[in-house]
Order: structure tokens, then sequence, then C-alpha cells
């Protein structure tokens, strides 16, 4: 009768044990699952040596012990009924179905159907372990990543795309949706036989899988409203914070042709292209800086607004000048706008002549500047037009009448407040890209990103309330998934890098 943990029974156990079963052997419960799927459901109690876990026995074993038996069972076995009725008393008040066994004259066990082994799975079992009791739950169910759910995958096209670069948040993209167990995609006659089932436990393939037919209603709902989603949907949705299905994790979204590629680097199945450094740059990338400017470029190609946080000193203005100067040698002419502290304007006209003197540049500031019309006039002849932030609010009605190129905003982090002047006037303008540069993009606190990345990416984050909502303040909390999850979603529009990375340092005098 001497039973051993098998491969297919996970256990998970605490250091605990209740008073009642303190001594050479904790109480133990196992689920046991049934092999027909009608079949019922079955809670055993073991006896699970303290000095040895892997020795398990069944009661009737254990009370039943002759002298072939364990000494510690011979030595015990007087007291051994009275203290399992106590542990089961004891354990009867958080799962209350151990009664019913209580009158044998040696429990062993009671039956379940598939709603109450739902139930021990998903409430009781957590309940006993905190109690010091050991659970023993079938693998399926306790295995790392190897829950059995029903997750979602969208397979995402573009209408219309005959391999054409560059994107918009705002285009249009078909999602066509399945639902797959694992490696397999389930058929519509599955779904809809699942659709009508009311238990939470369904045999499916072989295997026992957590699923509701109210989730797989509500999700086919939602397909049919959700065929159609914008490229800022799909991203958000690839990165694990767009809208899913409800009860169903979103397990994949993949494409084909040029928005597959997209999609594998902005999740980082692939990389992207390191590019040479413009021709007419007038300095030397370092290695780093060129895996920055080839980011930059990676993320302008698509039209996606970047945040490059490196440290400061590590050289953000070059690397956005070798952005700018790719665009102007690759024939772009609308001038690029860049906004930036007053004490810095002067810098950024002295940091272009000297790295791109090929490039005139504009200091729009001063009692004589130029507005309206006179200022298109003038910004025709100029490739960057830098100013001020206190002028990017006050000039906002003449400097919104543009089309830039792209805007770059130096010390991003004078944007963090979302209600201020500079900030709103920075998201209203019209930029065929959009770059932030800050070695400090959360400044205060995690409610600083928002503005940022609004003004990259809109809608990436979803509406100031939302943010706050879903991240700010469960992340204020200390909720470790909720700034997982911020994480993923905005890990490929940051940049950052510190002087003291050891691949940095290499690459400094």
């Amino acid at each position: 009768h001497l039973m051993r943990s098998e491969s297919k029974i996970a256990s998970s156990r605490s250091p605990g044990i209740p008073e009642q079963a303190a001594g050479p052997f904790k109480l133990c419960f196992r689920l046991e699952e049934p092999e027909d799927p009608q079949g019922v459901w079955r809670v055993s109690y073991l006896l699970q040596s303290t000095s040895d876990p892997s020795l398990l026995l069944p009661p009737g074993s254990a009370l039943g012990a002759g002298p072939r038996a364990p000494k510690i069972l011979r030595r015990e076995s007087f007291e051994l009924r009275e203290k399992l009725l106590a542990a089961l008393e004891q354990a009867a008040r958080i799962c209350p179905d151990i009664r019913l066994s209580l009158e044998a004259v040696v429990p062993d066990g009671y039956e379940l159907d598939v709603r109450g082994a739902y139930d021990f799975l998903t409430l009781r079992a957590a309940a006993l372990e905190a109690a010091g009791f050991g659970v023993l739950l079938p693998a399926w169910w306790t295995r790392k990543g190897g829950r059995s759910k029903l997750a979602a995958r969208a397979r995402a096209s573009r209408p219309g795309m005959k391999g054409a670069v560059g994107f918009s948040l705002d285009d249009v993209i078909r999602l066509d949706w399945e639902v797959a167990l694992g490696t397999h995609t389930l058929t519509r006659e599955e779904l809809d036989a699942l659709s009508k089932l009311k238990e939470p436990l369904v045999r499916l393939r072989g295997r026992w899988v957590e699923a509701s037919g109210d989730d797989i209603r509500s999700a086919m709902e939602f397909w049919k409203k959700k065929e159609q989603a914008t490229l800022r949907d799909l991203v958000r949705l690839s990165l694990g914070g767009g809208e899913a299905p409800p009860g169903l994790a979103t397990q994949e979204v993949s494409a084909e042709g040029e928005l597959g590629r997209f999609l594998d680097r902005i999740q980082g199945k692939a990389h992207y292209e390191t590019l040479p450094a413009p021709k007419k740059l007038a300095g030397r990338l370092r290695p780093y800086q060129v895996r920055g400017f080839s980011w930059l470029a990676f993320l302008r190609q698509y039209g996606l607004g970047a945040c490059l946080a490196d440290d400061m000193g590590l050289g953000k203005t070059i690397q956005a000048l070798a952005l700018v100067l790719k665009d102007r040698e690759a024939g772009v002419r609308r001038p690029v706008l860049i906004a930036c502290p007053l004490s810095v304007v002067t810098n950024w006209k002295k940091e272009a002549e000297r790295f791109t003197p090929g490039l005139s540049v504009l200091v729009h500031h001063g009692v004589d500047r130029d507005r309206a019309a006179a200022f298109k006039k003038s910004i025709a002849k100029h490739a960057i037009v830098v100013t001020s932030y206190a002028l990017l609010a006050r000039d906002f009605e003449t400097l919104r009448e543009i089309r830039w190129g792209g805007v770059i905003l130096d010390e991003a982090q004078n944007v963090k407040n979302p209600q201020t002047l500079q900030a709103r006037a920075a998201r209203a303008l019209e930029a065929d890209y959009r770059i932030a540069l800050t070695g400090t993009p959360v400044e205060n606190h995690v409610g600083d990103l928002w503005s940022i990345m609004e003004f990259l990416n809109p809608g990436l984050l979803g509406s100031q309330a939302e943010f706050k909502k879903h991240f700010f303040a469960p992340i204020e909390f200390g909720d470790k998934e909720a700034a997982e999850r911020l994480a993923r979603l905005t890990r490929p529009f940051v940049l950052r890098r510190l002087k003291t990375d050891k691949s940095i340092i290499r690459d400094l005098p």
C-alpha cells in the first residue's frame, strides 16, 4: 500500500503544519480526475511523512499497520485516528464537503462533480495549503505554463497592402480570430459545442480544459464586432495591452509580409536592421550610437514615435541629427521642428552646424521672429527649425499650420504634465514622426510616462483615465503584474542606455 508521488501528480507544500496534524505525518488532499469525461472526481486523503515527503499512505493502510510497517507507524498508530479526525475537522471549516466522509470508520476521501472539482482547484486547494495542509493536484493544472486553457489567436492583414513600407497608427487592419488549445486550432463545430456547455471544466481532445461556455459565446460575439481594427489596436494587442475576447487570453498575434516583419520586430522576435551613418554626417557614430540611430530609423519608417532615453552625455543629439540627415539625403524636404528649453536653443544650432553642416537651421525665437505667412515662407529654406517650449505654446497657431517632417522634443520631461499648454501643443502638431529625447522619462512617478507616450504614439496607453486605472494606481500599490504589462507595452518605443552598461563603456573614450 505504500505510495510515492508520481510524475503526473504535482505537489505544492506549505511549511506550516496544522496543530492537529503536527507530528511525523501531515494530512494531504489529492484531487483525482476520472478517466471517463462523465465520471466522478474524487479527493483522496493521504498521510505524508514529514521526514520523507515522498512517502504517502492512505489512512486505512496506516491504521492497519502491522509488524512489517515502518516503526514510526507502529509507535504512533494508537493516536493516528484521533489526529486524523482532528485534522479533518479543521480542514472541513475550509472545505465543507469533507464532513460527508467523517461518518466512515476510517475516512479516506469523498467524491464530487465537475463543478466541485473546479471549486477545489480554484478556491479550496489554495486555502487548504495556506492552512498548512498538503495539496496534490493533477500536473495539467499545476505545471508551470502547462495548464490547459483555451487561448485566442489573431491573424492580421492590411487590406490593399502590396509591399508598401510605412504605416500609420490609424491604418485599418483586418483581424481573423481563432481559438487554440495548445498548438491545436479548434474547429467551428468544437467551438459551437463548447459554447453550449455549462461546466467550467471539459474534456477536449483527451485533455481536461478550463473553459466556460459563457466565455466562448462572448468571444464569438466579440470577434464579429472586431474583425477590423487600427494598427494602434494591433500593436497594443500584440504587446499584451489591447482589448481581447473576454475570458480568453490572446496567445498570439501574427501576420505575413511587411506587416508580419513589423510585428516580429515590435515584439522582439526579430532585430531591426543596423544602418550605415549618413554620408554627410560630420562626425563618427560610436557603435551604441549606430544602434540608437538605426532604432530611431526603424520606428520612423513605420510612423511610430520613439523615446531615446540615453544617459546624459551619451550623445542623444547626434543620434537625432543623424536621423534628420538620413531623411534629407533620401529626398524628404519637410523641415523638422525641435522644441527644447530656452537654455539649449543655441546649443542645438551649434551642434547641427557641427555634425550636419549641410543642413540649414532656423532659430525661431525673439521679438522679431517670423509668423503666419512669413514663417511659412522662411522655413521653406531650412531643414531644421529650433524653438523653445514657451514659444511652442505661444506660437501654436503658427506652428500648427505646418506639416512637419518630424517633431523632436529635447528634455522631453518638460511635457510630463499633460495638462500644460506646451504638452497639449506638442501633441496637436502634425508630423511624419515624433521623437522624445530625455534622460529621465519617469522623473517623479510612472504617471510622467503617459504624457510622453501620448505625444509619441497617441492612444497606445489608452486615455489618461484608463492609464490611471490599469497602470498608475495598481503600480503605486505595488502591483508587479501591472508594471510588467506597462513595460511590455512601452519597451519597443523606449531605448535607454547608461554609462555604467558594459557594452557602452567599451564604446566610450
